[in-house]
């Protein structure tokens, strides 16, 4: 038995005779909470925003990078979808240059206007912020067409 009720938590047990209980307790949001989320929010908007054959070169990038990365150590598993690995290089593209770049508040034409390096799939792995697979050049359309 797992889920809630009352006040208590209920989920599965190492023995499929008993399940284990404790009281539910919701996490304090701290201010990082709540800066992640508005960034995530604003991510979100510009993903929708970008170009649909952008979007479609992300989903080249991440079949080609889930494919060739199946070996990962650790039992590591690759990303297999273009938003995750796009939202890896908007972070990397922060941390380049963080007193510039503010991701709770860019916009399309905000890294069109900066000739940001994730206005293409190609810019952002020659850039390091992402690995090299296989064609990774030839994935060159804009994030705004």
């Amino acid at each position: 038995m797992k889920g809630q009720i009352d006040s208590s938590v209920l989920y599965n047990s190492p023995g499929k005779t008993f399940s284990i209980s404790r009281r539910y307790v919701y996490p304090t949001l701290t201010t990082n909470n709540h800066e992640k989320g508005a960034i995530m929010k604003n991510l979100a908007m510009v993903w929708a925003a970008s170009d649909v054959d952008y979007r479609g070169d992300g989903a080249l990038y991440a079949a080609a990078y889930y494919s060739e990365n199946q070996e990962l150590p650790d039992m590591g598993i690759p990303a297999n979808n273009n938003f995750s690995l796009w939202i890896k290089a908007m972070f990397a593209w922060y941390e380049s240059d963080p007193t510039h770049v503010d991701l709770s508040t860019v916009t399309v034409p905000d890294i069109i206007a900066l000739d940001a390096d994730v206005r293409t799939w190609a810019r952002i792995v020659g850039m390091g912020w992402l690995i090299e697979v296989e064609g990774y050049a030839a994935l060159t359309n804009d994030i705004q067409s």
